[in-house]
């Protein structure tokens, strides 16, 4: 069975002819040079004998998935075996008119499909929600494609880099752009910061009125069973189950506390 993101169109390139990838190690991000229409039709009459990525997002926020996460794309030349490649769309009606390598940000359609993809990947293939520094083969986590792409002059410090380091994957045959300057600052300053977020977000989920609903009850069932004789109410409580349950709550708070310090400590180690 094909491993799939289950928000992107599949729309696999025809009979599979591409190796399997031997780890999923970097989620990679790339940019098209070109219209997305363009590239898909470009993938699809190569087949799996030509080109390919793993995904492709349009301006306006498509997106399609061409190769099963199982087996290798194209996209990463050295890498392949190892990276999950995803080209984005600059060029269109979504895009301003550019020449060179001056590459034009992504647009907002496609940071909202771009960052849940990407926190998705990482998730399931227990990737780091990190930017890797380099190409090198131990690392794992987010890179985009200038990581392993070689300047023209050979300088892995020429502007613009960090380029291909001494020791690292090459992901491109010659130098290129990909995915340019502004799509870098957006991908460390946007895209990478809402993944770990989110991650954040979902792990410190707050209570819904439905939850604190039901929390309610329970402790008024709870607070029942301790009521004194000719006492059908909660609120007539014998102090002693008040006493006992204030006890409870007390220690539910002390341990919360010395749960967030423990948090703290691991955070600190980590960095």
């Amino acid at each position: 069975m094909a491993t799939v993101y289950p928000f992107a169109e599949f729309d696999p390139l025809g009979e599979q002819t591409e190796p399997a990838m031997l780890r999923h190690d970097i989620v990679c991000l790339h940019t098209m040079d070109n219209v997305f229409d363009d590239i898909d039709r470009a993938f699809h009459a190569g087949g799996f004998v030509g080109v390919e990525s793993h995904f492709g997002v349009a301006g306006d926020g498509r997106l399609k998935q061409w190769q099963d996460l199982e087996f290798q794309a194209d996209a990463n030349a050295d890498g392949n075996p190892r990276c999950i490649s995803i080209e984005t769309a600059d060029r269109g009606e979504d895009f301003p008119k550019w020449v060179g390598g001056d590459v034009p940000p992504w647009t907002d359609a496609q940071i909202d499909v771009i960052v849940p993809l990407v926190r998705w990947l990482c998730e399931t293939f227990d990737i780091p929600k990190e930017l890797v520094p380099d190409s090198k083969p131990q690392r794992r986590g987010i890179a985009y494609h200038r990581l392993g792409v070689p300047h023209s002059t050979g300088n892995p410090d020429s502007p613009g880099g960090p380029w291909l380091r001494p020791g690292g994957e090459q992901w491109s045959a010659g130098p290129k752009a990909c995915p340019g300057d502004r799509r870098i600052a957006q991908l460390k300053e946007i895209i990478i910061p809402r993944v770990q977020a989110a991650a954040d977000e979902e792990e410190d989920m707050p209570l819904t009125e439905d939850d604190l609903d039901k929390i309610r009850a329970a402790v008024r069932a709870t607070l029942n069973e301790g009521t004194g004789q000719g006492q059908d109410d909660w609120k007539g409580t014998n102090k002693a189950s008040l006493a006992l349950v204030q006890g409870v709550r007390n220690d539910v708070i002390e341990l919360q506390k010395a749960v967030n310090e423990l948090k703290q400590k691991v955070a600190q180690l980590e960095t």
